[in-house]
């Protein structure tokens, strides 16, 4: 039987070397390779030369000129979006950047297509208030004009549902790297706050994550932030 061709577009390739978008498309190539056809756009920056395969675990690959972030995605992600329109039946696409493209795109095609719209990119204080205007258009694009658009936090979905009156499909990140370890003596001895309660919390340090430091030694309570 012949298999659905998908293309993933929005991450800077596989295998897998820079976040979680990367670290969901090699998931996904992994898992899902017997019964579709993927192929993954990568960008050429990631990967040097002796390193661009033209297949992983099954998933054609295809590598782009540009880089997967910053402004550069923007235009990364239309070109792997007009290209994968030639061959695939559905696109996956990871992030809004080049979703700007969804209104026309819908005009003079029937295939499917699916954005994973990632977080509120349009609020980083790192872009110029010209690029943040532009995301938020390509945010409203990725989520009204696609067939299905994906938020991987319930925050994220209230977010959309409340501004864009839609109910997106909640698709949580898993973890298969994770493990439970009994505390030492030795553990113990050396980090004070595994004697008592402790939270534990690991995320990337950006303003846009609204993370506060708290640092009170004495209180059971503690937050660490890595």
């Amino acid at each position: 039987m012949k298999k659905t061709k998908v293309a993933i577009i929005g991450t800077a390739g596989v295998p897998a070397r820079y976040g979680g978008f990367e670290t969901l498309a090699h998931h996904l190539v992994d898992e899902l390779h017997s019964d579709y056809d993927l192929t993954v756009y990568c960008s050429s920056s990631y990967y040097h030369r002796d390193e661009r395969m033209k297949e992983f675990n099954g998933a054609k690959l295809k590598y782009v000129p540009l880089n997967a972030n910053g402004l550069q995605s923007i235009f990364y992600d239309i070109y792997s979006i007009l290209h994968a329109l030639r061959y695939a039946d559905k696109l996956l696409i990871l992030g809004v950047s080049g979703c700007i493209l969804l209104p026309f795109i819908k005009m003079f095609t029937k295939k499917k297509i699916i954005v994973n719209i990632d977080g509120m990119e349009w609020r980083r204080q790192k872009w110029s208030w010209l690029v943040r205007k532009f995301l938020k258009l390509s945010e409203y694009c990725a989520v009204k004009f696609s067939d299905a658009d994906i938020t991987d936090n319930a925050a994220i979905q209230r977010y959309t549902a409340i501004h864009y009156k839609t109910l997106s499909h909640l698709v949580a990140y898993g973890a298969d790297h994770c493990s439970r370890e009994k505390i030492s003596v030795s553990n113990s001895g050396n980090y004070d706050f595994l004697r008592s309660q402790y939270a534990f919390k690991v995320c990337r340090i950006e303003p846009e994550n609204n993370i506060q430091w708290y640092w009170k030694p004495l209180q059971i309570s503690q937050v660490f932030h890595w």
